[in-house]
């Protein structure tokens, strides 16, 4: 009876496990955000279900048939509570035809085994129809205020707006096929968690933003500063909303001083600062052709202007930007226009300024004699095209530029102009350049301020500017976020509650200078490190610093390296968990690459690198190339030395020589002497000659 009662409850656990199971294998579905796809068309997918061991990018392949394909040229995949998001960008070789988005339930690159889920896709052969690529197909990251995606254009001459739900905010802006603009939008006045879209055309990009939360307690007030006494009772930061004014997070006493000291910003009237070079345009061009024709925008002011639009009063003229973010002082912008006609074409392309305009008139006629076209807008080049240089005050200096006729005539009457009295032109003006030739223009600065101006080149009714910028040359102070710096640059993750984590990090001098006493500090009490003081790190070496983190609280700090007057920091940002399963530890990796894995060769001491030097503090002495001796002051020594040797050597040798051949000669004539002296003093003989 027990035996059979055993079964039934095993029959009734398996059922209800299988039912379990049959619910989270059909609760997987792939959700893409069309059916149909161009080669490099973004794909985006949610993906729902229950993934054993979880989802991975490389759990994810596109297959048609059996034959993987790669699945990107950038791919990405998050997590959104119940949620999968993922996008990938397919590439531009895919042969059209049937494939398939599936997950794998390992990351074997098989498509025939294994499948967890499938969904079917097309790839399409490129028609005439224009078609765009977005990347990234979410967004998930904020850096310096903004968010910005890639758009390129396929096909074609395309129009775009891109809306930031969130914010508000467009852009319109125009592709040219095969061409990628970066769009950026501001996340000024985004606070906390923030779920929205950016729509650009059929696209619909997601952004998740993790925002600082909002600033509590401010005191906003658009009227006196005289009424806030609430908030100088509270002690609290101002903010003075004035449309006129620009008093930010200021004290009570800071605002009002900003407020007796400050001005209505300056009215700026753009036809005494802003014209076109040239300032019209009369083109011939061949019928139904695609042109693209260039012309500037110049600010002959010292004042920067802000939000200009560019527009055209014909469909048939296309810009390449209609928006431009600001042009500087004593500066120029290039501009594009596009166009194919069929018929001669009378426009204007207009520049606006809030509710100012100037205007750029465009004549454009059609010939069937392919001489007779005429398109050259700007046909005298500068070289350099701009002066940006740090120079000693007070001190005279002389430079030069360019002036290159790239037209198919020769150029008259060519003045140039300098309204700075600090530069001083060898020339106001030259009487023709001839085809394919070109003159170079010299010029003295001397001065004792900053000089911000430009030098104007007028021929016919064009302008080219030249942008020069001389500023005080000062010994660059030492900068300790580019020399000193951890490694890795953040840690972060989940950890569990009360258990002790240790960490090695790595602290690295990245600069030419030996560093001193370099202070380290926590707020956090919860961290502990070793060492706490760092006597000397020098130039292209790193030391190891000891974390040990154990908290039962969230942590939002920072590990903070002191050197001097300057800091670094090391962010930690810890979310404490209960539940061990969530623990996710993230640092990045610690350890640094070989030379060897990077390509390299480490040269040794006194070996000089005969390619390129690695300047990464991870690869010191790397060299991109051979490494060879050095011919280096210890070289040379070290040949004087062997010449002293050598001359030494043969000193001693030639003295021997010397001395011996000396010696053989005085014998010799002592000898003859001797025989001499014998022959003319002869011996007396004394007895029979038989004796002799």
């Amino acid at each position: 009876m027990k035996k059979r009662e055993r079964k039934i409850e095993a029959l009734i656990l398996f059922t209800l496990l299988s039912i379990v199971l049959i619910n989270l294998v059909s609760a997987t579905d792939i959700q893409l955000a069309k059916a149909e796809y161009y080669p490099s068309e973004t794909i985006q997918a949610d993906i729902t279900g229950f993934f054993s061991g979880g989802l991975t990018t490389g759990k994810i392949l596109l297959c048609r048939g059996s034959e993987v394909n790669p699945i990107a040229i950038s791919s990405d995949l998050i997590q959104l509570q119940d949620k999968f998001l993922f996008y990938a960008i397919p590439s531009s070789s895919l042969t059209p035809g049937d494939y398939s988005l599936k997950i794998k339930s390992s990351t074997t690159t098989s498509c025939l085994s294994g499948i967890a889920f499938s969904k079917s896709l097309k790839i399409i052969a490129p028609t005439d129809k224009p078609y765009t690529q977005i990347d990234p197909g979410f967004i998930t990251y904020s850096s310096n205020g903004e968010i910005s995606m890639k758009v390129k254009g396929f096909v074609s001459i395309q129009k775009i707006t891109a809306n930031f739900a969130a914010t508000g905010e467009a852009k319109n802006f125009t592709l040219v096929d095969s061409t990628t603009k970066t769009i950026y939008f501001s996340t000024d006045n985004l606070y906390g968690n923030i779920e929205s879209i950016i729509s650009i055309g059929s696209y619909n990009i997601p952004v998740y933003l993790s925002m600082p939360p909002a600033p509590e307690k401010i005191c906003n007030q658009s009227y006196t500063c005289s009424s806030w006494s609430t908030c100088l009772n509270e002690n609290q930061t101002r903010i003075c909303t004035n449309t006129t004014l620009n008093c930010m997070n200021m004290t009570i006493t800071e605002t009002q001083s900003c407020l007796t000291n400050q001005t209505a910003e300056e009215e700026i009237i753009i036809k005494n600062e802003l014209k076109f070079s040239p300032d019209s345009m009369n083109l011939v061009v061949l019928n139904n052709t695609f042109y693209e024709i260039n012309f500037s925008i110049i600010n002959e002011g010292n004042k920067t202007i802000k939000n200009l639009v560019m527009s055209s009063n014909s469909s048939e003229i296309i810009l390449n930007r209609e928006d431009i973010s600001e042009i500087s002082g004593y500066n120029s912008i290039p501009i594009s226009i596009n166009f194919k006609i069929t018929q001669p074409l009378s426009s204007n392309m207009i520049l606006t300024y809030k509710n100012q305009s100037i205007l750029l008139p465009v004549w454009i006629n059609i010939t069937k004699n392919s001489s007779q076209v005429d398109i050259n807008t700007i046909t005298l080049e500068v070289s350099p095209e701009k002066f940006d240089e740090y120079i000693n005050f007070s001190q005279k200096y002389k430079f030069n530029f360019t002036l290159e006729n790239k037209a198919n005539r020769t150029i008259e009457d060519i003045t140039l102009l300098c309204k700075d009295e600090n530069i001083k032109l060898d020339t106001t003006s030259i009487s023709s350049i001839k085809q394919g030739k070109n003159t170079t223009i010299y010029f003295e600065v001397n001065t004792n301020e900053t000089i911000e101006n430009q030098i104007e080149i007028n021929y016919e009714n064009k302008t080219i500017v030249v942008p020069i910028i001389f500023r005080e040359y000062k010994e660059e102070e030492y900068n300790l976020s580019d020399n000193l710096i951890f490694y890795p640059e953040k840690i972060d993750g989940t950890f569990f509650s009360g258990k002790e984590y240790f960490f090695s990090i790595i602290l690295a001098n990245a600069g030419e200078k030996d560093l001193e006493d370099i202070i380290i500090s926590c707020e956090n009490k919860n961290i502990e490190f070793t060492p706490a003081k760092i006597d000397l790190l020098k130039s292209y070496k790193k030391i190891y610093l000891n974390i040990t983190i154990n908290s039962e609280e969230d942590i939002n700090t920072s590990l903070i390296a002191k050197w001097a007057n300057q800091e670094i920091f090391l962010p930690i940002e810890v979310i404490i968990t209960k539940t061990e399963s969530e623990e996710e530890v993230y640092t990045g990796d610690t350890s640094y690459p070989t030379c060897l894995q990077n390509g390299g060769v480490t040269c040794k001491t006194g070996e000089k690198c005969n390619g390129i030097l690695e300047t990464d503090i991870r690869l010191p002495n790397c060299c991109k190339g051979t490494c060879q001796a050095s011919s280096s002051s210890t070289t040379w020594i070290i040949g004087v030395i062997l010449l002293v040797i050598l001359g030494i050597g043969g000193f001693y040798f030639y003295s021997r020589y010397k001395n011996s051949k000396s010696e053989s000669s005085n014998e010799i004539l002592k000898s003859r002497a001797k025989d001499f002296e014998e022959r003319m003093n002869p011996k007396e003989v004394r007895g029979g000659l038989s004796k002799i």
